[in-house]
């Protein structure tokens, strides 16, 4: 077995994780303005708490910046000393690289990652279509006039994005996309903009089948109607999309697994009519009901089973 210590810092906190081999077994986080006092202890409570020495840790891996000058700093000089106590290597990550590298998808080729190095200017890294346009810092009206000049569509994330993204939004209109406008919505009482964003967001994590971007957006506060989310549950599973969103949309934003929007069909009757079985199974499982009933004509999900020969669908139905 390896072991593995990681160390992030972002704008808020100091994250620290442990790893066994690929998997992580243990983290903390510290408040940053805690960090240079209680990181080393933190450290070390970590480890004993999960019977590794330090001699134990293979490498450690830390966030080597762009970031607040501060935290960075006091989590730079902490492994570098811990390496050279130990002989312990060390990688360093770039969050820039890091963060593109996460949220990269063939959907919005033309990517800007953003982070606020404070003032006008930017921490900066875009890509298009996976070649480099510009990587160091830059003003963020320098970033627009760039951005003016392509004629693609531009995802922009990172905290740099949430702090310019009215002025963005104004200069590049419907070029720029931007998941986290809705938050930004929701703080300064913009419902016309929120109208237009919230569900295309969590459509775009949707359509990707990108779970983690869903949970940031929920982490975000990006969370609909139960009545919005309940149609985007009907119009995925009526687009025969992947089940693994079925159980975040019913637990985490409320959907409702037997919503109709025409009280005719429910969701799991979408499901049944496309002979999706995993997708009947998905909506079992967060509590759909086979024997609803809403037209008289059509029936139950049991009964469209039954009609159209689906019998191992129909058999799962009467087990539930």
């Amino acid at each position: 077995m390896i072991h593995y210590l990681v160390l992030q810092n972002n704008y808020d906190v100091v994250e620290i994780g442990l790893l066994r081999d690929s998997r992580l077994i243990a983290q903390q986080r510290i408040a940053k303005t805690e960090a240079s006092k209680l990181l080393v202890p933190s450290l070390d409570r970590l480890l004993k708490a999960n019977g590794i020495q330090l001699a134990d840790i293979s490498a450690i891996i830390a966030n080597n910046g762009p970031g607040p000058f501060t935290t960075l700093r006091v989590v730079i000089a902490t492994v570098n000393g811990m390496s050279f106590a130990t002989s312990i290597p060390i990688v360093g990550i770039n969050a820039l690289d890091v963060a593109l590298s996460e949220w990269r998808s063939a959907e919005y080729p033309t990517t800007a990652i953003l982070f606020n190095a404070f003032g006008n200017d930017l921490y900066a890294l875009i890509e298009d279509d996976k070649k480099p346009l510009f990587k160091g810092v830059i003003a963020i009206d320098q970033l627009i006039e760039m951005m003016q000049r392509t004629g693609k569509t531009i995802r922009f994330l990172g905290n740099g994005t949430a702090l310019h993204q009215e002025l963005i939004t104004e200069q590049l209109g419907k070029k720029a996309f931007i998941p986290a406008i809705v938050s930004w919505a929701h703080a300064e009482n913009k419902p016309h903009i929120l109208n237009n964003w919230k569900n295309k967001s969590i459509a775009y994590a949707i359509e990707l089948n990108d779970e983690p971007l869903l949970s940031q957006l929920y982490t975000n506060g990006i969370r609909p109607l139960q009545e919005e989310v309940s149609h985007l549950l009907y119009k995925l599973v009526g687009e025969n999309k992947d089940v693994a969103f079925v159980p975040f949309l019913v637990q985490r934003l409320e959907a409702d697994p037997n919503y109709s929007p025409d009280k005719k069909m429910t969701v799991l009757m979408q499901a049944v009519k496309n002979g999706n079985k995993q997708m009947v199974k998905a909506l079992l499982e967060q509590d759909a009901d086979p024997n609803l009933i809403l037209d008289s004509q059509i029936g139950s999900a049991i009964q469209i089973a039954f009609e159209n020969g689906f019998v191992e669908i129909e058999r799962l139905l009467r087990q539930n």
